[in-house]
């Protein structure tokens, strides 16, 4: 039924190819930075999203979608770059077109925490059905407009999602905007299996769901990629920060602002050039 590639641990590898999603322009995330070049540890974060679930699988393709594709592939010339469109369903369109998989596994690198434990479900689960879709129930009561509705029948529906690619390809194809993979797949008829999510797959929208995500908080970092400016910050309690600073220009002021929880290192410049800076800041909280 399946076309699988070869066997590991007595399983049957399935053909899949993986996509992460990255050209969005962060405007709710209201710090000087796109999260996309958040850091965790040494990697900006859509780095250590898409390391993160390349160590579980041998994928055929890995594509990341960006606006920064000739930079981004410096830092990972073994993957494919696509560039993103207007909306999240374009930048997936875009990316289809390098996907002759027969399946496909679509994340966003807002989601950077995803479990091995989730991934591993949703590829059992694709005998299931056209399209795998982890979704968490919720606990408080909901409300559509001015009227409560039945929680039981609600879910948040997170990625990554695993999609027959032949059918996603289709599913997209139409004039409808959808903002996920099932409910495109959903509209031609496909079948969705859901299986429980994580909260720790939890989508990095607000600066505020840093300190929601338990890995992040222990070293988080982020920098702006203009020529001008780098700046850095962590979240969390912690005893010392290392700032990686694997590109910035030469330093010719350095700021460094102290709040609760919270240090931001600016580097403003005014030369160009490719070097590696390596600070250690100490503090307590």
């Amino acid at each position: 039924m399946y076309n699988s590639v070869t066997i590991f641990k007595g399983a049957t590898l399935l053909d899949i190819s993986l996509i992460m999603l990255g050209a969005g322009n962060s405007s709710r995330f209201e710090l000087p930075v796109k999260k996309q070049w958040l850091r965790i540890g040494s990697d900006p974060l859509w780095l250590f999203a898409t390391k993160n679930l390349s160590n579980f699988y041998t994928f055929k393709e890995i594509i990341v979608v960006s606006k920064e594709c000739k930079y981004m592939s410096k830092f990972a010339p073994n993957y494919k770059f696509v560039d993103g469109g207007k909306t999240r369903q374009d930048s997936l369109k875009n990316a289809l077109e390098l996907v002759s998989s027969e399946f496909v596994l679509v994340s966003d690198i807002a989601r950077p925490c995803i479990s091995s434990e989730l991934f591993h479900k949703i590829i059992e689960a694709a005998a299931q059905a056209d399209c795998v879709v982890p979704a968490l129930k919720i606990a408080d009561t909901a409300y559509l407009g001015e009227n409560a509705i039945d929680r039981e029948k609600v879910k948040l529906i997170q990625t990554p999602q695993l999609s027959r690619t032949a059918l996603l390809k289709k599913a997209l194809s139409s004039g409808e905007i959808y903002t996920d993979d099932s409910s495109a797949m959903r509209a031609i008829g496909a079948s969705v299996w859901h299986i429980l999510g994580d909260e720790m797959a939890r989508k990095i929208t607000f600066k505020e769901d840093l300190s929601k995500i338990s890995a992040l908080t222990s070293l988080i970092s982020c920098f702006s990629t203009s020529k001008q400016t780098a700046r850095y910050g962590a979240f969390g309690s912690i005893s010392f920060i290392w700032v990686l600073l694997s590109f910035c220009d030469l330093a010719s002021a350095i700021k460094i602002s102290f709040l609760p929880k919270f240090i931001r290192l600016e580097i403003s410049s005014s030369l160009s050039s490719f070097s590696f800076i390596s600070f250690k800041i100490s503090f307590s909280s």
